[in-house]
């Protein structure tokens, strides 16, 4: 067989299935209603169908290559569409775009090019073939739906479509999987139920259910959002059922509440430390009340005294009696107004301080009292090494229980402390013990910590475990004792939130 021969019957195989795949891409139903070019990549030659006609309103046109097709196509647009359409032509992949061309009339139309190739036997690309549709008069409708669906993909909100009866998720817009870090191809083997920990699916069926009967056209309620990494956080969702028969599906759109629910924690927390200021300014009162009506009252009954001496001598015996009175009044009032300054300032920081190291400076401070009683002095820290309090009253805490184990010493035996302290839960539990004279807490109950109704004691000025209380209250804590007369007293400090 001659070489021409061969080339003949080559040529003659390959129109042969051009002539195939071009007589299938015209089977496309695109292809009965939209105008139509194909470009043989064999004879390089561009024909077009007598539907375009209509839309280029000229005679149907053959020529060599896309330029026939290319000068239609305005000039701002051209280049585009032609490194289109030879890449779809050299690499053989499927492309479609928007471009306008200019008619002979002047006027012009807003095309929509979907390209598509047909393969030879080998797979080798042989027509780049055109399906257009005019779209001059839906392009602004067309456009708005673009910008549309780009405002929601990417919309900060995160939106969600899922299917009304699998519950299959559909849709997810970028602002869901940012925030929840999921990745798309794991989303759509989800479903709502699988981000909502709060709901079986009991419920979230009847939560739908007035979306489904008719009787709502729209569900508003707060819950909370399961990301990828098992954190949660707050949403509000709006959710609505879209969709006619059997074509039915929920859209979603969620709201992370995050830094609203903060606002709303911040107002709630605010609200309450106006109560509670409230309220201790009440107490405050009342305390002022009862700890200065007697030496006020003492006060008073001197002055008349001595506004009915009738000699000098028992004037200046009664003078001496003030003292003491004013003094005591003067210090009340001072320990009075520090416990209404520790109680109203609720917005310290709380700091790591060193257990060990103010033990330590709290014993320098009681050097003296060391010196004199040689006592016993044991630490079980439990390795616990910081405790979490304001640093302003944390040593000033254990300071006023330690001075207690020293002032209300035992003559009848040797003095021991011990400083215990150990995790109980996300608190820090401190004891402070001591074998020391001990007090009746029963008869006492909580009153020992209120001012002059403490331990009776010729050393007591009744203020310290006033002052004491006050600053364990003010940091959310809680102190309480335990104690027999003549066998000793045991201090239980709790300090929160230490985990």
């Amino acid at each position: 067989m001659s070489q021409s021969m061969f080339e003949n019957l080559s040529l003659r195989a390959k129109e042969h299935t051009r002539n195939q795949a071009l007589s299938a891409l015209t089977q496309d139903p695109l292809a009965k209603e939209w105008g139509t070019w194909h470009y043989d990549l064999i004879f390089k030659k561009l024909s077009w169908s007598e539907e375009l006609n209509d839309i280029f309103k000229v005679e149907g046109k053959k020529g060599q290559g896309f330029e026939p097709y290319l000068n239609l196509v305005v000039e701002e647009d051209r280049e585009r569409v032609r490194n289109a359409l030879n890449f779809a032509s050299q690499e053989g992949k499927d492309d479609a775009l928007m471009h306008k061309v200019k008619l002979k009339n002047g006027s012009i139309k807003t095309l929509f090019l979907e390209i598509k190739i047909a393969y030879d036997n080998v797979g080798k690309p042989l027509i780049v073939f055109g399906v257009l549709n005019d779209v001059t008069d839906t392009k602004h409708v067309q456009s708005q739906e673009v910008k549309l669906l780009n405002v929601i993909q990417h919309s900060v909100n995160e939106i969600y479509l899922f299917d009304a009866e699998t519950l299959k998720f559909l849709y997810i817009n970028d602002g869901a999987l940012n925030n929840s870090g999921y990745q798309v191809s794991e989303v759509k083997q989800m479903t709502p139920l699988d981000i909502k920990p709060e709901f079986t699916e009991e419920q979230f069926q009847a939560l739908v259910k007035p979306l489904l009967d008719g009787t709502q056209e729209k569900v508003l309620f707060e819950t909370v959002h399961l990301r990828k990494d098992g954190s949660l956080y707050p949403v509000e969702i709006h959710l609505q059922l879209m969709g006619h028969g059997d074509n039915k599906a929920f859209l979603a759109i969620v709201l992370d509440i995050t830094q609203r629910k903060k606002a709303e924690e911040k107002i709630q927390q605010s609200n309450k430390t106006l109560k509670d200021q409230n309220k201790q300014l009440l107490s405050f009162c009342d305390l002022v009340l009862k700890n200065l009506k007697e030496p006020l009252h003492n006060l008073d009954a001197l002055t008349e005294d001595l506004e009915k001496a009738s000699g000098e001598n028992i004037r200046k015996s009664l003078i001496p009696k003030l003292r003491p009175e004013i003094t005591h009044l003067q210090e009340t009032f001072e320990y009075l107004i520090e416990g209404l300054r520790v109680s109203q300032n609720l917005e310290m920081e709380a700091k790591e301080n060193n257990l060990e190291a103010c033990i330590e400076r709290i014993f320098e401070k009681f050097e003296s009292e060391l010196a004199l009683y040689k006592p016993k002095v044991e630490l079980d820290l439990k390795n616990i090494k910081f405790i979490k309090c304001p640093p302003k009253y944390f040593c000033s805490i254990i300071e006023n229980i330690t001075s207690n184990a020293f002032k209300y010493h035992s003559p009848e035996r040797e003095l021991q402390i011990k400083i215990g302290a150990e995790y109980v839960n996300s608190s820090t539990l401190l004891t402070i013990t001591d074998n020391g004279v001990g007090m009746d807490v029963e008869e006492s109950g909580d009153s020992i910590f209120e001012i002059k109704q403490n331990i009776k004691h010729p050393k007591s000025k009744g203020f310290g475990l006033f002052l004491t209380k006050t600053q364990v209250d003010a940091i959310g804590g809680t102190i309480w004792v335990e104690s027999q007369l003549e066998k000793g007293t045991t201090f239980f400090i709790e300090f929160p939130d230490q985990k």
